[in-house]
């Protein structure tokens, strides 16, 4: 199994495993950004963890794309094990789709609120009618779009710990190639 892979699986089970215990204590809780933004950093150390066995067990030099390849596939991988997880849990808890209605209802009357009046009346009633209609369900293609948001993220993070790791190399020349 690759590095990647390996750590990405690692990293996707750590957040399901988060997130399986905020379940089983309160469910309402799963919808929580602070949950959410709390798991990124045992995604990003084991992207880092990733790129730093690449670079510590090249045999030549790797170029910078080389240097991507590891931390971002361990981002996609830890995104489709979180994904899935997420997509089943709606699949096979019913409870869990009222409970994702009522928290958008609930961020809707936030950002209502917080507006400042920016937001029409009309606009608040269509995107009430919207939540609704949804029933809160989570559909393959949420699924797909929440992933894909994400990978733009993932890549931007990989850069920053791929430009972070090249400096372990021994040197680099003037072609933005680097030592291992």
């Amino acid at each position: 199994m690759s590095g990647s892979l390996r750590n990405g699986v690692i990293a996707g089970a750590l957040t399901i495993a988060l997130y399986s215990i905020v379940y089983l204590i309160d469910k309402s809780q799963v919808f929580s950004l602070l949950l959410y933004w709390g798991t990124v950093p045992v995604t990003v150390f084991f992207m880092y963890r990733a790129a730093v066995y690449e670079v510590g067990h090249s045999a030549g030099s790797l170029y910078w794309r080389e240097l991507i390849r590891a931390p971002f596939g361990v981002f996609v991988v830890s995104g489709l094990v979180f994904w899935i997880f997420y997509y089943l849990l709606f699949t096979f808890d019913s409870e869990m789709a009222a409970l994702s209605m009522a928290r958008q209802l609930e961020a809707l009357d936030v950002m209502q609120e917080y507006s400042g009046g920016q937001l029409t009346e009309a606009q608040i009633v269509e995107a009430r009618r919207e939540i609704e209609s949804s029933e809160g369900r989570f559909s393959l293609t949420n699924l797909a779009f929440s992933f894909a948001k994400g990978i733009l993220g993932g890549f931007l993070i990989a850069l920053i710990i791929a430009f972070a790791t090249r400096g372990r190399s021994d040197g680099a020349n003037q072609l933005g190639r680097y030592d291992a």
